[in-house]
C-alpha cells in the first residue's frame, strides 16, 4: 500500500523558541533566546502579564535588569499572577525583529493547544 504524500510544513520563522525552567529565585536563564534578541547583561527590561502571559520588552526606562549572567528576572507578582515556581518550565518565544519575549507556562499553552489536540484526534473533552 502507497505511502500518503503530506503536503511539507516549510514555514520560516524568524521567531526562537525554548522551553526552559523557572529557578529557585524566579529567573529564567536560556543563552541562545537572549542572543537573539541581541540582549545584554544589565539590559533594561519592561515586565508586564496579559491573561496568564508574561510579556518582556527592551525598555531603557525599564525597572528591571538582565543579569550579569543574562538570566531574566520574573519578579515575585508575576509569578503569582501566572502561578509559576521554582522548577516549572515555561515556553519561551524571542521575536528579534520585534525585540521582545514571550513568557507561556504549560497552563497557558495547555488552553491554547487544547482545541487543536481534539481537532486532530477527533475527540470532544
Amino acid at each position: 500500500m502507497p505511502l500518503a504524500v503530506l503536503p511539507a510544513l516549510r514555514r520560516r520563522s524568524s521567531r526562537c523558541y525554548r522551553i526552559v525552567a523557572l529557578d529557585d529565585r524566579g529567573r529564567l536563564a536560556e543563552s541562545a533566546v537572549i542572543a537573539a534578541l541581541g540582549w545584554r547583561p544589565g539590559q533594561r527590561l519592561a515586565i508586564r502579564v496579559v491573561e496568564g502571559v508574561v510579556l518582556i520588552e527592551a525598555d531603557a526606562g525599564g525597572v528591571f535588569r538582565l543579569s550579569r549572567r543574562c538570566h531574566v528576572p520574573l519578579p515575585a507578582p508575576v509569578r503569582r499572577w501566572c502561578a509559576l515556581g521554582a522548577g516549572d518550565r515555561v515556553l519561551l518565544v524571542a521575536e528579534p525583529a520585534r525585540g521582545r519575549l514571550t513568557v507561556y507556562s504549560l497552563t497557558v499553552l495547555d488552553g491554547v493547544l487544547s482545541s487543536v489536540h481534539e481537532r486532530v484526534w477527533g475527540e470532544a473533552e
